[in-house]
């Protein structure tokens, strides 16, 4: 159901080496330098499409510098109902860890936000 959704996704995700390169919008198809979408905060700065971006750098974008510190980052997802549709979620999740390297899709911590603490959760998927 959500197949071609998240593989779209994927697809027009910002990776780090394009930091030099230039990049084409999968919405209005213009080719700009990556640090100009970058100084937009990965938004085309074309037709305002938002490009996918890691958790590290949506919280590096959000908070205020140097005031993110990281809560929980040893949880790891668990399989307690057995749930299973083509591919069982406990083999889901190991692919997964293996593809990011990460041991969640979620990234939580304690930071400041224009000098006001907050609790903030990312979704990495």
């Amino acid at each position: 159901m959500f197949g071609s959704l998240f593989s779209s996704m994927k697809s027009e995700a910002v990776k780090p080496e394009t930091q030099n390169q230039w990049i084409k919008c999968p919405k209005c198809t213009s080719l700009m330098y990556y640090k100009e979408v970058e100084a937009k905060q990965h938004v085309c700065p074309k037709c305002n499409h938002h490009f996918r971006i890691s958790a590290e750098k949506r919280i590096e974008s959000i908070v205020d510098e140097d005031s993110f510190v990281e809560m929980d980052s040893n949880l790891a997802p668990i399989d307690p109902l057995k749930f299973s549709d083509k591919k069982s979620y406990k083999k889901r999740i190991e692919e997964a860890k293996s593809k990011t390297g990460k041991t969640s899709s979620v990234m939580s911590g304690s930071c400041t936000i224009g000098g006001n603490p907050v609790e903030i959760a990312v979704f990495d998927f």
